[in-house]
């Protein structure tokens, strides 16, 4: 099966938007469930503020829990009152968006405002704020 300019929404029990995940092309291999995307994009509507991601291809899980996304992945969380901008750049990024939990075992760039971080590997929980970078860190922060 293969859809054009595809989009799925997702709801939390109170009925508010939690996040839509879209491509340009979704097709859908029923035989062994695969499902690959083309240019996907998967935008988090959060209390505070908004977080999107998006890269050149990307896969679904056979039961839709994890979203893989490849190439040139950029994941920009807007900024919020008192909050800067955050920004996550890497080739490869696994994404759990029920949870929103991501992680990438190839390296990784983190720029927050001014402040930027270098790693080998990223796991991150959106819903806890937390961020954990491994592997020859290296990092820059403005005063």
């Amino acid at each position: 099966m293969v859809v054009e300019r595809f989009s799925v929404h997702r709801f939390d029990s109170a009925g508010r938007l939690q996040y839509e995940l879209s491509a340009r092309t979704m097709r859908h291999f029923p035989l062994d469930g695969r499902t690959d995307l083309d240019e996907p994009k998967l935008r988090f509507y959060g209390v505070d503020r908004t977080s999107h991601a998006s890269a050149t291809t990307g896969s679904v899980s056979t039961n839709g829990e994890r979203v893989l996304l490849e190439g040139n992945v950029i994941v920009v969380r807007e900024a919020s009152a008192g909050k800067p901008q955050g920004e996550i750049r890497t080739e490869a990024l696994t994404i759990w968006p029920d949870t929103e939990k991501v992680e990438s075992a190839v390296p990784v760039s983190y720029r927050e405002g001014t402040n930027t971080v270098t790693a080998a590997t990223l796991s991150a929980d959106n819903l806890r704020g937390n961020l954990q970078l491994g592997g020859g860190v290296k990092a820059t922060f403005s005063r």
